[in-house]
């Protein structure tokens, strides 16, 4: 069993957490001028600069794209490796074309603020359903989501991947029943806690269609991408339109490479989260018009005051780690401020940063990768490695190092495991995302260890910091602070990173134990293929060794099912972003049958078990025994099969 922890780390993430945001031009010619504002940003262009070469050279990207600008002058504007390989065309800024994934949630809150100031949306405070035309929320908890909920990651619905790709083209807008299935449960109360969510922004996009009366390429065409210049950039729903991006390649560790296929697409009503495509120089253009706006400078794009809301810190799961404002990720370092966004999917990264109190915008897009790197080589490159290594040479560390004492503490409150509640809840999809988890135990010198790391100190209450750990948002093993999250009584109830587009509750149980549990389960389990070796004349027994059997047969299905996707390269996660779901019905089917194995085991057992203790048996105590051992890791994985959620039909 333990063959699934290969499919858990399989990264396919649909887009998610954004970055900050820098100081560009708006104008369609980036500014060429070579002078700096000061030496200290041009320190840090050469620093980057440096950076970003040597990741081309170490294979750790095929391409990548890069704009720097201090209050309106370039401090860098390069493109590194190639846009297409094999036609050995260099990387262009102002041509280079890459997915920038989430980012694109950043354009639909901006649409939705222009709304907002046109009178077509009274107020963010309203239900999202008074404005939707093709779909309905239903009322969960007795709170209406509104818009506002839905641009802060306060919707309170749970994560998927199923349906958010696709290979065919559809007709915009889609139809209800689209949207309805792909949109998914709402697992918590809307407004309480933030927790990343792409179908919101989906839900979104659809309201914008819905207001406006134009399709979401459209809309972002006529009322961002031409205001500000943005002429290369789109909107791409269908695989129909031509990719036109950079050929991102996964690099080998024999020299070779490989595309990263892009003949797929987002499915429309998930374009509003994650679909747009383009070059640096756009995506500069648009960061710059952000901050520019927070000065009234660019009234086609939003008013001073919308500017300011969305760059503002208006929620967070705890006043020590990052918050969200209007789509941006908000936080500050050192006191400075910060606001910005990233994205990713397959092939694909893309940084967006700004610090306003410093004119500055960066924009980092990176293609390729590289992977089964050998031990001591560089790894792929990670787009929250640069993020973290940027802001801690442009600004400083979240917490000064010297800050790490405190008081004699105690900290068995907040050992424990914590779950990311940004997952699938009650459907098969949990196989093979079942989220992931935060270890934390107590380490030496007032200290804790948290996802093996050791040495967190404690620097405010419930708050622990460690130097030189970036913040890595794929990663829950990599950041430098944790805060911890208390209930009314005091009870430690959850912790979030440093990065908090989540939040982490407290669970009984790792998936680790979960997958140790299921390999002692399954090997007694599995001896039930040797049940028929007991005989008898009794039907309760012969009975009894059918059941073992057939419970045997359907465990030893359940390894080949989860072990053959592994073994012949299938991605269980772009399947089920397809729509593709034959493998997980077969595991359905197996592990449904199990239980009707165990079921049937469980009735002649307790008939034959009392049968032989009032003497009206003769059944030898060693088959009796055997079977017992069978049941016993029959029941036991059929608690396992539920918390995959494989027990009944539950398909997302």
């Amino acid at each position: 069993m333990m063959v699934i922890v290969a499919l858990f780390r399989a990264v396919l993430v649909m887009s998610f957490i954004g970055a900050v945001s820098l100081n560009i031009a708006v104008a369609r010619e980036i500014p060429s001028s070579a002078s700096v504002v000061n030496s200290e940003a041009q320190v840090l262009g050469s620093w980057l600069d440096t950076v970003l070469s040597e990741a081309i050279d170490q294979r750790r990207a095929s391409a990548i794209a890069v704009v720097m600008v201090e209050d309106g002058e370039e401090i860098l504007r390069r493109g590194y490796g190639f846009a297409d390989v094999d036609e050995q065309n260099p990387v262009d800024p102002g041509r280079s074309l890459f997915s920038i994934g989430s980012i694109s949630k950043n354009f639909t809150a901006t649409a939705v603020m222009q709304l907002l100031e046109n009178g077509q949306i009274e107020s963010l405070d309203d239900p999202v359903n008074r404005y939707l035309r093709r779909y309905q929320l239903r009322d969960v908890g007795g709170r209406v989501v509104n818009i506002r909920d839905l641009l802060t990651h306060r919707g309170g619905f749970a994560d998927s991947f199923y349906g958010l790709a696709t290979l065919r083209e559809y007709d915009l807008p889609i139809s209800a029943a689209e949207i309805a299935q792909r949109m998914p449960e709402q697992v918590r109360a809307a407004g309480e806690t933030v927790v990343y969510s792409n179908a919101g922004y989906g839900l979104l996009g659809i309201m914008v269609e819905d207001i406006s009366g134009e399709t979401l390429p459209a809309y972002f065409e006529r009322h961002i991408f031409t205001p500000l210049d943005m002429q290369d950039s789109f909107v791409r729903t269908s695989p129909e339109i031509p990719a036109l991006y950079v050929d991102p390649q996964n690099n080998l560790p024999d020299g070779h490479s490989e595309s990263i296929p892009q003949n797929w697409a987002y499915h429309p009503f998930i374009a509003s989260s994650a679909a747009i495509v383009a070059t640096a120089d756009d995506l500069a253009r648009f960061a710059q018009a952000h901050l520019q706006a927070e000065s009234a400078n660019v009234p086609d794009l939003v008013s001073s005051h919308s500017a300011r809301l969305m760059h503002s810190r208006l929620v967070s799961n705890h006043e020590a780690v990052s918050g969200f404002g209007l789509s941006f990720v908000i936080h500050e370092r050192q006191g400075v401020r910060v606001f910005e966004n990233a994205g990713s999917g397959p092939g694909f990264q893309a940084l967006m940063i700004t610090v306003p109190d410093r004119q500055i915008v960066v924009i980092v897009l990176i293609a390729g990768s590289r992977s089964a790197a050998e031990e001591g080589e560089a790894a792929g490159l990670h787009m929250f490695e640069i993020r973290d290594a940027f802001l801690r040479r442009a600004i400083g560390d979240v917490v000064d190092s010297d800050n790490n004492a405190s008081a004699e503490i105690e900290l068995s409150g907040f050992a424990g495991v914590y779950r990311n509640q940004r997952r699938p809840y009650g459907t098969v999809e949990s196989l093979i995302n079942p989220g992931s988890f935060i270890e934390v135990v107590v380490g030496a010198h007032d200290t804790l260890t948290i996802n093996g790391e050791t040495g967190y100190r404690e620097v405010a209450p419930g708050v622990f910091w460690k130097a030189g750990i970036p913040a890595l948002v794929t990663s829950v093993g990599s950041s430098g602070l944790y805060a911890f999250l208390s209930s009314a009584e005091g009870q430690i109830i959850g912790v979030t990173p440093e990065l908090s587009i989540d939040v982490f509750q407290r669970t009984s149980r790792s998936v680790s134990d979960v997958l140790i549990w299921a390999a002692l389960f399954g090997f007694l389990a599995l001896t039930g293929l040797g049940a028929k070796v007991w005989k008898s004349k009794r039907s309760t027994v012969r009975a009894a060794g059918w059941f073992g059997v057939g419970l045997g047969l359907a465990i030893l299905g359940l390894i080949i099912a989860i072990a053959w996707p592994i073994l012949t390269g299938a991605n269980l996660i772009m399947d089920l972003a397809m729509t593709k779901v034959t493998t997980f019905i077969i595991l359905i089917v197996i592990a449904n049958i199990a239980a009707l194995m165990v079921f049937g085991l469980t009735i002649v057992m307790a008939y034959e078990l009392n049968a032989k203790l009032a003497g009206r048996s003769e059944q030898g105590w060693a088959s009796l025994t055997h079977w017992t051992i069978v049941w016993l890791g029959g029941v036991g994985l059929m608690f396992v099969l539920a918390w995959f959620s494989l027990i009944g039909i539950n398909l997302p």
